[in-house]
């Protein structure tokens, strides 16, 4: 198992009450089946022992479930593990209507399905998905935080020893049992350079000055050491999350951002979402995007994507059109028509 099983393990999500929340649903599933009701999975499939659970709010025992911004893992209940999510700030209250006459917003809606079967793999036993995959976005993740850094007043050369260590943190991120032995630096090594082209040797060097990294704060100290030097003390926490909040324009976009940190399948929507839709445009991630890799790794990437969700929906009992992209912001009527067309009609 990853080491953040979902959003609220990781240090900004505990600062959420988790335990109200899950206890909330567990009544919920105990005392009223909500785990079988119809619009309970929305035709997402169960993978590696975890079960999608979706709150929509069309029954009243929902009523007593906290709002909450991330899937949530609910364990051990009747001998199933869950995912849960919370859709209603995206649909109408009318439990009479179908799940898709209620969607209020669309864009945020797909985002928060997506989510859910993200963190179903990443739960279910391949975090790895994240490296290889989606590696893409550990790419973006390396480019986010070496602008961050950058806008500290740091030079290239120093955003490029903090590009190296975030990309590092991030794959530390999807181990489940972390060894950091010689044979797994190398690997680190070689991932970071097939994903960057940088300086295999300046990798290595900036790779070997790494402990192994565990929390966000993990990653503020070794980026004090192999950025800082006699200017570490400009690299903060506090300071390097200044930048958090116009990485990202989606809800609860605070509570996502931060706890996308420490939680790669939430950074990995986070690069999907800013990628298919023209509403994040101008966000910095959006914009850290378009400078890292070329067209043909974004085409890659959301088509990895759109094939994992589509593959986790049973679209005979799907009541909902799946997470796939509703509108492109790339130029060219071939692609468009190409996107379109992995859309399948309900």
């Amino acid at each position: 198992m990853p080491l953040n099983i979902d959003s609220y393990t990781t240090t900004a999500g505990t600062a959420d009450d988790s335990r109200r929340i899950a206890t909330a649903i567990k009544s919920a599933i105990i005392s009223e089946d909500l785990d079988v009701r119809p619009e309970s999975n929305l035709g997402v499939q169960s993978y590696g022992g975890f079960s999608p659970l979706f709150i929509t709010g069309t029954y009243p025992e929902e009523m007593e479930i906290p709002l909450f911004a991330h899937p949530i893992s609910i364990l051990g209940i009747r001998g199933k593990n869950f995912i849960c999510s919370d859709l209603r700030p995206f649909l109408k209250k009318d439990p009479s209507k179908t799940i898709n006459d209620r969607i209020t917003d669309r864009i945020n809606f797909d985002y928060a399905l997506s989510r859910n079967i993200l963190n179903l793999l990443w739960a279910g036993g391949r975090a790895g998905e994240f490296i290889t995959g989606f590696g893409y976005a550990g790419r973006v993740y390396g480019a986010w935080i070496s602008q961050l850094i950058r806008g500290l007043g740091f030079n290239d050369l120093e955003a490029i020893n903090a590009r190296i260590t975030a990309m590092a943190f991030y794959y530390m991120q999807c181990k489940d049992n972390l060894v950091w032995d010689a044979e797994e630096k190398q690997n680190v090594v070689d991932w970071i350079y097939s994903g960057t082209q940088l300086d295999e040797s300046h990798i290595r060097s900036i790779v070997d000055q790494l402990k192994p990294m565990l929390s966000y704060s993990h990653l503020i100290d070794a980026l004090k050491i192999t950025v800082g030097g006699l200017r570490a003390s400009k690299i903060s926490v506090s300071t390097v999350s200044m930048g958090f909040a116009s990485t990202w324009f989606g809800y609860e976009k605070n509570k996502v951002v931060s706890v996308a940190v420490e939680h790669p399948p939430t950074f990995a929507a986070l690069v999907y979402s800013s990628l298919a839709s023209k509403a994040f445009k101008s966000c910095l991630l959006a914009q850290v995007i378009d400078k890292t890799g070329r067209r043909s790794d974004h085409d890659s990437f959301i088509s990895h994507y759109n094939d994992i969700c589509k593959g986790q929906i049973r679209l005979e009992k799907a009541d909902v059109i799946h997470p796939l992209i509703a509108e492109m912001d790339y130029d060219g009527e071939k692609l468009a028509m190409e996107s379109a067309a992995r859309i399948p009609p309900l």
